[in-house]
């Protein structure tokens, strides 16, 4: 990818006014952050060689990439990868975490998902099933956004 005049020639994430792909549409502008999505991709591609399937949260300042390493079916999983991509900067993160469940009476029979939970050296991060994003350190809140799962 290289700029050329205030456009961009070879952008493959890129959209031109008409909605199409730039494919190397020397007339549109790249208006996006190109290098993150790659990283996105290439990350989610890496990962997916060799797990059961991903889902995918976008809020105002990340791109949330949460990696099932267990097979589809298995519902409690203590196998759960996080890939965080700032939309500011492009820099990742990736963690290794499990599902929160509400338990069942019997308290070891998983009920309702409640979400994922990530530890990173005094950080936890919780990623909601309704795409609440909170990052704690030191019990503060240093990151609290909601977001959109992604198809």
């Amino acid at each position: 990818m290289s700029w050329e005049g205030g456009t961009v020639v070879g952008c493959y994430f890129c959209l031109d006014a008409g909605g199409n792909q730039g494919r190397g549409n020397k007339l549109m502008k790249c208006y996006c952050a190109c290098d993150m999505k790659f990283f996105i991709l290439l990350a989610i591609t890496f990962l997916l060689a060799s797990t059961g399937f991903a889902e995918t949260l976008v809020t105002k300042s990340f791109v949330v990439v949460i990696v099932h390493n267990d097979p589809e079916g298995v519902v409690s999983s203590d196998n759960i990868t996080y890939v965080g991509v700032s939309r500011k900067t492009g820099k990742t993160i990736q963690l290794k975490g499990r599902t929160v469940h509400k338990m069942e009476a019997d308290g070891v029979t998983p009920d309702v998902f409640r979400g994922y939970l990530f530890e990173n050296d005094g950080a936890t991060y919780w990623v909601g099933r309704h795409g609440e994003l909170t990052v704690k350190s030191k019990g503060r809140v240093i990151l609290e956004e909601s977001g959109e799962w992604q198809d």
